[in-house]
């Protein structure tokens, strides 16, 4: 081989070892998938060294540096060159995931997927891929989507013994993760001990009240708007908002009152717009603010962090006296006997935020959207709660499946069409190989689920594209209907499945408990069906558009008008 590379001239000889260091750079990355700074490290060195060689060969001259520059510019061309076509043949012809189907390009790169994830329509990309091509999809180099009935529960179901992937890797911004990022079980599950303190029967019924509190201010602005159309989009969204705050930190942020958005709202969208970029592509998470995106999504996602930041320092501050989701963060945990240290209290600030307004009012939004095209249902939702109203004041925590059947069902049909987070849930087995129903799947592969596929599948749900509450009520579904609730999961499964779902539920069977007793909402004169799905977003939490319903009053005091 020297020889050979002696009886060369320059250029074949870089050629030559350009070639060469292309593909064995190929198999190193295979095992070892660098970072962009490791990656620019190796490609730098190899061009410094290629220099460096011809420069001392050839002399100190002018023409010696003008020639090893040219050199070492033409190894990093055929460098990049042979390792990028190296890496298209053995992702397509090579790759132990070859015989998945799926569509060519995203076999080669995830940039397609980066592309349809930020225009918040991924989760209908992955539907229409199972439509065509079936239950396994190879949707990614290293990535498989899964929809099959018995495939499921074990990636992200109770059995399943996976964990979380790359898109779990953590903001840049960030020196620690926050529970939503933790990705190893073991740690996971240390982690949630502490926050499921914060969800348990006695912390929700000391959230109760508060709750009732904040509803009253929202009837209150309703009474002062009967007979007007309203975005209702927008009240869900004050008062969820609101919510989270109080609950979440102390004191809410004054939405309701003031029927106002605050400003911070808008950055949690442009946040997780931005997080939707680095999920899908990990190796560019720390060149982001490099990356030619728009300047305003970059401020205000740095707005975002310093927002939470800041409701983190507030609330830090006033102790653990006052009962709410972070005094049980702060508190000293009964089995270790330590606490949380204050970078990952930081960061579980900004999961509250996120999981804690946007997602709730989402699911109002959809079950009144749903309702007022359904009016046979929505006359059946009324009758029952009316019914539990006449016995006394609505509670939240006593509105379970055989309290308020109806109303269970609503919430559940509403989520199961539309789930509130519908993009595919990322798992992985690491290092080993794993046998998943008879299907071998490589190391370092990632599979996901899709709960908006599997609430749509005929297989799980009978009609599954109807809204029928009374699927989820065993006396009133219809005989022979397919109902597989292991394929009803708008809140996760399993170990990582989303800790403030109860928290969740009392705030829906409370919202529509009291409002829809005192208040009627049709549709309004602007309302628009398919408008409304049109607008429809999803860059991790569903984003909606406006929800214009007219505002009549049922039993509400007239004269608090």
């Amino acid at each position: 081989m020297e020889d050979l590379i002696q009886a060369l001239n320059p250029y074949h000889e870089v050629l030559l070892l350009a070639t060469v260091a292309g593909l064995v750079s190929h198999q190193g990355f295979r095992k070892y998938e660098p970072t962009i700074s490791g990656f620019l490290g190796v490609f730098f060195s190899l061009q410094a060294i290629t220099f460096l060689q011809n420069f001392v060969r050839n002399g100190s001259s002018p023409e010696s540096l003008v020639s090893s520059t040219l050199l070492a510019a033409m190894f990093g061309v055929v460098y990049l060159g042979v390792l990028g076509i190296s890496i298209v043949l053995y992702r397509v012809y090579f790759h132990p995931l070859r015989h998945y189907p799926g569509p060519k390009l995203s076999r080669i790169s995830k940039i397609e997927w980066a592309y349809r994830t930020r225009g918040g329509h991924f989760y209908l990309h992955i539907d229409r891929l199972h439509k065509k091509y079936g239950d396994i999809v190879r949707v990614g180099p290293n990535d498989l989507a899964f929809c099959g009935v018995k495939d499921v529960p074990l990636i992200n179901g109770p059995m399943s013994k996976m964990a979380k992937g790359a898109h779990m890797d953590g903001s840049p911004w960030a020196k620690a993760r926050s529970v939503t990022f933790v990705k190893e079980r073991a740690e996971h599950r240390a982690r949630r001990r502490i926050w499921d303190q914060g969800f348990t029967t006695s912390a929700l019924q000391q959230y109760e009240p508060r709750i009732t509190s904040l509803l009253e201010a929202v009837s209150d602005q309703f009474t002062a708007r009967i007979g007007q159309e309203i975005n209702f989009a927008d009240w869900t969204s004050f008062f969820s908002f609101d919510a989270m705050g109080d609950l979440g930190f102390g004191n809410d942020f004054g939405m309701v009152k003031n029927g106002i958005p605050h400003m911070y709202k808008e950055y949690i969208h442009k946040a997780l717009k931005m997080r939707s970029v680095w999920i899908n592509l990990p190796w560019c998470k720390y060149i982001v603010n490099y990356l030619p995106m728009d300047d305003e999504m970059k401020q205000q996602t740095k707005k975002f962090v310093d927002f939470g930041n800041e409701r983190f320092n507030a609330r830090k501050a006033k102790g653990t006296t006052r009962a709410d989701i972070f005094s049980h963060l702060l508190a000293q945990d009964e089995e270790s006997g330590g606490r949380m240290p204050e970078a990952e209290l930081r960061e579980d600030a900004k999961a509250i935020i996120i999981a804690g307004s946007d997602t709730t009012s989402f699911a109002l939004v959809a079950a009144l959207f749903l309702l007022v095209q359904n009016e046979q249902a929505y006359e059946k939702l009324e009758k029952e709660i009316d019914a539990l109203n006449a016995k006394g004041p609505m509670r939240g925590t006593t509105l379970g499946p055989e309290q308020a059947p109806y109303l269970n069902g609503v919430i559940n049909e509403a989520l199961r069409l539309f789930p509130p987070a519908p993009e595919p849930t990322q798992r992985t087995y690491g290092e080993s190989p794993y046998i998943l129903n008879g299907n071998l799947i490589p190391p370092h592969t990632n599979c996901y689920v899709s709960s908006y596929t599997l609430a749509r599948d005929e297989r799980n749900f009978s009609q599954a594209e109807k809204f029928i509450p009374e699927r989820w009520i065993e006396s009133s579904r219809p005989e022979k209907f397919n109902h597989n609730r292991k394929a009803f999961v708008p809140f996760g499964s399993g170990l990582f499945n989303c800790a403030g779902r109860t928290l969740a539920q009392l705030e829906l069977r409370q919202f529509i408990g009291t409002l829809l007793h005192r208040f009627h909402f049709s549709a309004g004169r602007n309302f628009n069906p398919q408008d409304f799905l049109s607008a429809l977003r999803s860059n991790g939490t569903m984003e909606s558009g406006s929800l214009p319903l007219l505002l009549t009053a049922r039993n509400v005091k007239l004269e608090a008008a």
